[in-house]
């Protein structure tokens, strides 16, 4: 059977095997190996599909373990090996982290929120805004904390 990419405005959408008859009868186009979802067809050829934004990027990286986050802080030299290990293994935050918590403009109650999730987070999630917060703390940049969570899933 060939491969045939199944194609909406231009944008395959997925690819399967079939053959030939019920593929032409679906408008479906005979693909070479390569092509996936998201490439562009037009006019008898085939584009790669765009490159993803820095947000789409950062969306995709995968959430870090609160112990892989912290570990990679300490690699970073943002926290000290204490700090990580403290918060690592038993939750509690390094000062910075509290200090970033009291120093925004949230309420009283969403500090309070802000606080019990961070000390007992599972995961820690690229876009989340407790990342966010961080990384205005420590003036971090986008680049430095995609480093932090590349880092961390080595760990």
């Amino acid at each position: 059977m060939t491969r045939y990419a199944i194609i909406e405005d231009g944008v395959v959408q997925n690819v399967t095997k079939a053959d030939a008859d019920f593929a032409e009868s679906q408008g479906w186009v005979a693909c070479p190996d390569n092509i996936g979802p998201g490439w562009g067809y037009g006019g008898g050829n085939w584009s790669e599909p765009p490159a993803p934004s820095a947000d789409e990027a950062r969306a995709k990286l995968r959430p870090l373990s609160r112990a892989q986050f912290a570990g990679a802080l300490a690699l970073s030299g943002t926290v000290t090996a204490a700090e990580a290990r403290a918060w690592g293994k038993n939750g509690d935050l390094p000062s910075f982290v509290i200090a970033a918590i009291e120093g925004s403009d949230m309420s009283d109650n969403e500090k309070l929120l802000a606080t019990i999730k961070a000390e007992s987070a599972i995961e820690i999630e690229r876009l989340s805004p407790i990342v966010a917060l961080l990384r205005a703390a420590k003036g971090l940049t986008d680049d430095q904390v995609d480093t932090l969570f590349t880092t961390g899933a080595a760990i």
